[in-house]
């Protein structure tokens, strides 16, 4: 069985969990994953060790501010050590279901035409839902986590002054109700 249907979540691939699939898919994730949050620790570092260097270097980037450099290194540490967790939450899962045995290609692939569907309420009773809602939800959480570290910042604030000034003076309210704006019209990267 290559997928399954489930109600309010859609179409999710199934994996047979042999030792192949753990060598092949598992353990490289979590060693990248370990990687990144080694490269991650050894840049603050460097960053704390070399700071006055860094601020001349992030002034000769004008689109490089000090405090979008650090919410970028906390995103990607954060990003780093939540990529860790999970994969180390994906292997446990899988000892504690037990490794399939490993027989043959043809063996796992022999029903590889077929896709079940299960309803909702057949999904949400099994020992997986937690996985399969947190699979569901992990994106809005990532989003929101963005969102947090660079929509607050004051050059998206400028931006959102700047848009609803330009948007009010579409409909006639004034402009010095949402604050002082730039017209710059960069993004915000």
């Amino acid at each position: 069985m290559r997928y399954l249907i489930l109600e309010d979540i859609g179409c999710i691939n199934s994996v047979y969990q042999t030792w192949v699939e753990i060598v092949l898919n598992q353990i490289p994730c979590l060693v990248i994953s370990v990687i990144s949050v080694t490269y991650a620790i050894l840049a603050f570092r460097a960053f704390r060790r070399i700071r006055a260097q860094g601020k001349d270097i992030l002034s000769s980037h004008s689109s490089l501010t000090n405090s979008r450099y650090i919410r970028l290194m906390l995103l990607g540490t954060i990003d780093a050590i939540a990529s860790t967790a999970f994969q180390l939450w994906i292997l446990i899962g899988i000892f504690n279901e037990g490794v399939n045995p490993w027989t043959s290609f043809k063996d796992i692939h022999a029903d590889i035409s077929v896709v079940l569907r299960s309803s909702a309420q057949q999904w949400r009773s099994g020992s997986d839902a937690a996985d399969i809602e947190l699979s569901r939800w992990l994106w809005v959480i990532c989003a929101s986590l963005f969102f947090a570290f660079f929509g607050f910042s004051d050059e998206a604030r400028k931006h959102y002054r700047y848009v609803m000034s330009l948007a009010g003076s579409y409909v006639g309210v004034p402009s010095g109700s949402y604050g002082t704006h730039s017209s710059s019209s960069r993004y915000v990267i």
